[in-house]
C-alpha cells in the first residue's frame, strides 16, 4: 500500500513539474537569471539558519516548560537532521518523526517529546490558518478569487472546529474510546468500511489527546504561551522576508503587503500531501498565487525553484550533521518511532 501511495505521489509530482515548466517557458525566464543579484542571493541563503533557529527556539521553550531543558545547539542539530530525512531521503519518514525520536531518546520521555514536537508544529499551523483567513485583507480585491476565499472559508471552519475540540477534548475522547470499544467488540471481523471508520476515529482520539496535553502545557504558564506566540509570529515574518529576498535575488520583488496577502494561502496549498515532499505543488502554488497579483510566472518560478534549492542544501547540511552524531537514527528506526508517535504520547 505504501509503495502504491509513493508511486502515485511520484506521478503527481512529475505532473506538477510539467505544468510548472510549461508555465515558465511561455515567458522569458532567462531574464530573471540575468538579473541575479549576488548580494540578495547571499542574504537569501543566510536567512535560512535564522528561520530554523526561530523554530528551534520554540521547540526549546516547549521542552523546557515540561522540565527538559535540552541545549539549543542539540535541538538545532536534530532539526537539521529532520530536513535531511524530509528532503533528501526517499522514505515516508518526516522531519517531525525524526525530531520526536531523537529528542525522546535524549530526554528519556517520548510522551513529553511528542507533546513538544506536536505543539511546535501545531501552533504554527494555527497561525497559518488564521493568516489564510485574514491576510488577503491587505489586498482586499484578491478575496474575489475562489482560490482565495474558498481556503479562507475552509480555514475559518477548521479553526472553529479546533476551538470547540480544545474546549471539550477530554469528554469527546471518552466518548470516542467508548464507541471504539463497543464497535470493536461487536464484530469479530469488521468490514473494511468499519475498519476504516475505526482507524479514523482512533486517529481523531490520538489528535485530541495531544491537543489536550498541549492546551495544558500552554495554560500552565502564560509566559510560555507568550513566548510561543511571539516565536510563531517571528517565524512567519521571516518566511515572508525569505520570499522577498528570493524574489529580489532575481529582479524586482513584490511589496510586503502583496507578499503577505497571498503567501499564507500558497503555503497552505503547498502542504496538501499529494506529492513527494511537497515537490512541484509548492512551486506551482507560488506561481499561481503570485500570478493573481500580476507577478510574472517566470520570475516567480525561478524564485520558487531557488527556495527548493535552499531546502535541498539545508538537507545536505543535515546529512553531514547526521553523520557526525554519536548515535545516528536509521530510517527504519525512525519509521517505528513515527508509528509510536501516531499512537499518541505515553
Amino acid at each position: 500500500m505504501r509503495t502504491l501511495s509513493r508511486s502515485l505521489k511520484a506521478l503527481v509530482t512529475i505532473a506538477f513539474f510539467v505544468v510548472l515548466f510549461r508555465w515558465i517557458e511561455q515567458h522569458d525566464w532567462t531574464a530573471a537569471l540575468r538579473a541575479t543579484d549576488p548580494l540578495y542571493l547571499g542574504l537569501s541563503v543566510l536567512i535560512v539558519p535564522v528561520m530554523v533557529g526561530s523554530s528551534c527556539a520554540k521547540w526549546y521553550v516547549l521542552l523546557r516548560a515540561q522540565g527538559h531543558p535540552v541545549p539549543f545547539r542539540t535541538l538545532f542539530a536534530y532539526y537539521l537532521v529532520g530536513y535531511y530525512f524530509s528532503n533528501l531521503l526517499p522514505s515516508m519518514v518526516g522531519g517531525d518523526a525524526v525530531r520526536f525520536a531523537y529528542s525522546g531518546r535524549r530526554i528519556g520521555s517520548f510522551g513529553h517529546a511528542a507533546a513538544a514536537v506536536f505543539l511546535e508544529r501545531f501552533t504554527g499551523i494555527l497561525l497559518l490558518l488564521a493568516l489564510v483567513v485574514a491576510a488577503p485583507a491587505l489586498r482586499i480585491q484578491v478575496y474575489r478569487h475562489p482560490a482565495i476565499w474558498v481556503p479562507a472559508a475552509g480555514s475559518a471552519l477548521l479553526l472553529a472546529g479546533i476551538a470547540v475540540a480544545s474546549l471539550g477534548a477530554r469528554p469527546l475522547r471518552a466518548h470516542l474510546r467508548h464507541w471504539c470499544e463497543q464497535t470493536g467488540g461487536e464484530a469479530a471481523s469488521p468490514s473494511r468500511t468499519a475498519r476504516l471508520i475505526l482507524r479514523g476515529v482512533r486517529s481523531l482520539d490520538h489528535f485530541l489527546n495531544k491537543l489536550d496535553i498541549g492546551v495544558h502545557v500552554l495554560r500552565r504558564d502564560r509566559r510560555v504561551l507568550a513566548q510561543v506566540i511571539g516565536l510563531t509570529l517571528l517565524f512567519y515574518g521571516l518566511a515572508a522576508l525569505n520570499v522577498w529576498l528570493a524574489f529580489r535575488s532575481f529582479g524586482p520583488a513584490p511589496g510586503p503587503r502583496e507578499i503577505l496577502s497571498v503567501l499564507p494561502t500558497a503555503l497552505t496549498v503547498a502542504m496538501i500531501p499529494i506529492t513527494l515532499g511537497s515537490l512541484g505543488i509548492a512551486e506551482t502554488s507560488y506561481v499561481f498565487y503570485f500570478g493573481l497579483l500580476g507577478i510574472s510566472p517566470a520570475h516567480t518560478g525561478v524564485m520558487a525553484l531557488f527556495l527548493r534549492l535552499k531546502l535541498i542544501l539545508l538537507g545536505a547540511v543535515g546529512w553531514l550533521v547526521y553523520l557526525a552524531l554519536d548515535q545516528p537514527l536509521r530510517p527504519a528506526e525512525a519509521s517505528r518511532w513515527a508509528e509510536t508517535n501516531a499512537a499518541g504520547p505515553r
